[in-house]
């Protein structure tokens, strides 16, 4: 039975050397008591309500004393009183004339002798002639154009090629040429209708190889000609075209120097001049001056906002 407790009294032996080592009494008036822990890349969810001004101002569009306003759509602040301002101005616009090439057409005439005093007719068209109107600068203030002001030419010719040795003159007779609507154009040689488009030119004679028809304007409808125009890159163009659907050329006996040659080369072309803008109906921007508005103050911001 002894051998039974001898491992136990062992054991009760070494507990009590162990426990017989313990001191309760320690100095930690020395020691620093502060911890640092390391974080990388800590997130702090934050919720803040939406602000808006609705919520700020008073609002009440019926107010007529209410300071801060919704203007189609947009905060504004009302301030009362008049002002006078200094007329409106804007740099001078200027768009340069551009022509597309000419259009060329046969008159047949058999080679026939023409007797001094009498005309032969032959009837004359052609396909459109591009033009147009260009500007790269266009002042910044201008924010669309409905309408332009200014005098501008528009110079179709009518000529002859190659025939000058032997054909001395000649005359267009009941000339048919269409154009752009909306132009506010005149001519001496003819009639314009804006509504159509239609030039008629009842008869021009020739100076030399060419007849001449100067269609002299003051004024085109930009938006309802299809004129384009880009605010942010300050550009306006307008493109057209003239085109001569029907017409004749006539050439006297007394200017030809023997027969006429079997074919005739004939052209018609466009000349156009710059249109310098004395005026335009459009949007403009325009800064104001001397109006002062009192500062205002938001208040009632959420405390976050207002640290």
């Amino acid at each position: 039975m002894i051998k039974h407790y001898l491992p136990v009294a062992a054991a009760a032996l070494a507990l009590g050397v162990l426990t017989g080592c313990v001191d309760d009494k320690y100095d930690l008036s020395d020691i620093d008591q502060t911890v640092q822990v390391a974080v990388n890349d800590l997130t702090i969810p934050l919720n803040v309500d939406a602000v808006t001004l609705s919520t700020l101002f008073d609002l009440d569009e019926n107010d007529p004393d209410a300071v801060v306003k919704v203007v189609d759509g947009v905060y504004a602040i009302e301030k009362r009183g008049s002002f006078k301002s200094n007329g409106v101005e804007v740099d001078v616009i200027r768009l340069n004339g551009i022509s597309g090439n000419a259009q060329e057409g046969t008159i047949h005439t058999g080679g026939i002798s023409v007797p001094s005093g009498q005309d032969v007719t032959f009837p004359i068209s052609a396909d459109p002639v591009d033009f147009g109107f260009k500007s790269n600068d266009v002042p910044a203030e201008v924010l669309g154009i409905d309408k332009l002001f200014g005098s501008y030419e528009l110079y179709i010719n009518v000529e002859l090629r190659g025939a000058s040795q032997v054909v001395k003159g000649f005359t267009v007779r009941d000339l048919n040429i269409v154009l752009p609507k909306g132009l506010t154009a005149t001519s001496e040689q003819g009639h314009y209708d804006p509504t159509t488009g239609i030039l008629e030119v009842r008869e021009v004679k020739a100076i030399g190889d060419k007849a001449q028809i100067v269609l002299k304007g003051t004024a085109i409808d930009y938006q309802a000609a299809g004129g384009q125009f880009d605010s942010a890159n300050h550009t306006a163009s307008y493109d057209g075209s003239m085109t001569l659907s029907s017409g004749s050329i006539s050439i006297n006996g007394s200017e030809v120097q023997g027969n006429l040659p079997p074919e005739i080369t004939f052209a018609a072309s466009l000349g156009v001049s710059s249109l310098v803008v004395d005026k335009f109906s459009g949007r403009v921007t325009y800064n104001i001056g001397n109006v002062n508005v009192n500062p205002v103050t938001l208040d009632d911001l959420p405390d976050i906002l207002s640290k």
